[in-house]
């Protein structure tokens, strides 16, 4: 059983996501609104991939899977983002250990691939 972890704070885009892989058997997903939340949880639970949105207020996806970084450095890390200036980001990319950006909107099926790549490469 894989955990993954999505953050999000647009409840609409977070259920979309959370609909598109429940389909997945082995995998157990936990969704954040909040990344603050989020980095709590992930003080006390493990996770096989982190997934976070790359615009949210307070922070952004790279500051949220930098710290997620430091905490669990063994689990993988991609970012989605509605705009496609991530890779100007550049250090800080590398610097969170993203393994994959995906443009929104994200279709059900590349999601899936995307995140069944990055656990395999785990």
């Amino acid at each position: 059983m894989y955990k993954i972890l999505l953050v999000d704070d647009d409840a609409f885009i977070l259920a979309s996501l959370r609909r598109s892989l429940r389909k997945q058997k082995d995998w157990q997903v936990k969704t954040f609104s909040d990344p603050a939340a989020a980095l709590d949880h992930v003080q006390t639970q493990t996770y096989d991939l982190f997934l976070s949105d790359y615009q949210m207020p307070g922070t952004d996806g790279i500051a949220f899977l930098t710290k997620a970084r430091a905490l669990q450095p063994d689990a993988m890390r991609i970012i989605l983002s509605g705009q496609d200036n991530i890779e100007q980001a550049g250090q800080d990319v590398e610097e969170a250990g993203i393994c994959r950006f995906i443009s929104k909107p994200v279709q059900s099926d590349e999601l899936i691939a995307a995140i069944g790549h990055a656990l395999q490469y785990r």
